[in-house]
């Protein structure tokens, strides 16, 4: 719709004389639940927009502006890197002037929305906008008006997000929780990331129980949504950080890495995404418990199909040395026989992502074999289902096979150069600790 005439005149903008239709309500609804309100990126150089803005205001001229055009400039004039110019007040100051006097309900929403997206606790053009819209909430459309009727402290520019936040800390489901009260997207950036930032805060204590640490996996990846991005960080490192020291109940451990990895993937393969924000301490946590899921997971596979009396030994002595310690990275790669099941066990359990593997490649004679390869101390160990030997390299010798890639060849391992080889033969433990050992 082309608006003219009314910007910055006494004829401001004026509500639609289009009667109010249940109908077109309901069908608005589901509009707004399929395309939440987010603070879209306005299209164009933005320093062209203000400008082009500014100039209108400073020329009285509105001939040619429509609805889209003003609000685009207005999200622009609100930003990080605008609202605090100097040289852009005088638009700003128009835009709060228009929210105190307009009945356009577009216009209004629009401003509600910049608002929310770019509140910032205590901030002058929070504090600003917020002033503005209190004045204008008995002319707010019916979605805005039912939030702050919800939401009754929304406009309070220092502390809504803490109180929001607060909120939150008491809904079993906050995500659904926050759509019940009002907001479309409840992982929206501005007072909803302030507020995601207070339950984090507020729901430390709780993320030591299963409980807890369910509701917020939950909240990060609510079932049918894309993983919250922004603000992850915090709350990933809020749920690792009372592990650092001590042991959690393998309940709570599994809660963690399953939800973790499933939202987040496995830090140990993807390089980019989240992970590398998350404090290395925090982190480390994770990778332990990987480790050492890698290395069950390969032990309870081989041992379904092993039935070798000598397996049991060699199960116990990986185990063993993961528990003290030793391993500090784990990697399996299974046959293609056995990645098979492994997938389908995994689906069985919903386990989803959460234990990554490779493949071992070798066919003839060694097509059933699967790898188990470990990262100890400077030494790079590959234990191999059936009758294979540990082999171990030194970390640095370029012919060593490298961790989390997504395919091995067990015989290539067999036969490379300048790493040491020990059979299960009596004694076999002691011997492949003198060359884990002789390589640190």
């Amino acid at each position: 719709m082309k608006l003219s005439g009314w910007i910055g005149k006494s004829d401001r903008l004026t509500a639609s004389s289009v009667p109010s239709l249940d109908r077109v309500s309901a069908a608005c609804s589901r509009v707004h639940r399929r395309w939440p309100d987010v603070m879209p990126a306005p299209q164009g150089d933005r320093e062209s927009i203000v400008r082009e803005m500014l100039r209108r205001v400073q020329q009285d001229d509105w001939d040619t502006a429509t609805l889209a055009s003003v609000t685009r400039a207005g999200r622009v004039a609100f930003e990080t890197g605008f609202r605090e110019r100097r040289d852009l007040r005088r638009l700003r100051d128009f835009y709060l002037r228009e929210a105190k006097a307009s009945t356009s309900q577009g216009f209004l929403g629009a401003m509600m929305s910049i608002y929310l997206g770019s509140y910032e606790s205590g901030a002058r053009h929070t504090r600003d906008l917020a002033a503005a819209l209190d004045d204008a909430r008995d002319r707010l459309g019916r979605r805005w008006s039912k939030l702050l009727q919800n939401v009754q402290f929304l406009l309070d520019s220092r502390n809504a997000a803490r109180r929001l936040g607060s909120e939150m800390c008491r809904m079993y489901e906050p995500w659904s929780g926050l759509v019940r009260l009002g907001f479309h997207d409840p992982h929206a950036s501005g007072l909803l990331y302030g507020a995601h930032l207070a339950y984090v805060d507020g729901m430390k204590a709780a993320l030591k129980t299963e409980s807890g640490v369910r509701r917020m996996l939950g909240w990060l990846a609510p079932t049918g949504k894309e993983p919250k991005v922004a603000g992850a960080k915090e709350a990933i490192e809020a749920l690792l950080n009372p592990w650092r020291s001590r042991e959690p109940t393998r309940e709570i451990r599994d809660q963690l890495v399953e939800g973790l990895v499933a939202s987040y993937r496995d830090p140990r393969v993807r390089s980019g995404g989240v992970w590398p924000q998350v404090r290395s301490d925090c982190r480390d946590v994770l990778l332990k418990w990987l480790t050492g899921a890698d290395i069950q997971f390969f032990l309870d596979m081989v041992s379904e199909v092993e039935t070798s009396h000598m397996w049991q030994p060699r199960r116990e002595f990986w185990w063993d040395l993961y528990k003290r310690g030793r391993i500090d990275h784990a990697w399996v790669a299974f046959s293609p026989g056995a990645a098979r099941k492994a997938r389908r066990l995994t689906e069985r359990a919903e386990k989803r992502d959460h234990l990554a593997f490779g493949e071992q490649t070798a066919g003839g004679t060694r097509r059933s074999t699967s790898l188990l390869i470990l990262k100890i101390g400077r030494s790079i160990v590959v234990e191999g289902s059936h009758s294979y030997k540990v082999h171990v390299f030194r970390d640095s010798d370029p012919q060593a096979p490298r961790l989390f890639q997504e395919q091995y060849d067990c015989e290539r391992i067999r036969r490379a150069p300048g790493h040491r080889a020990q059979a299960h033969h009596t004694g076999w433990q002691e011997r492949v600790r003198e060359l884990i050992d002789y390589w640190s």
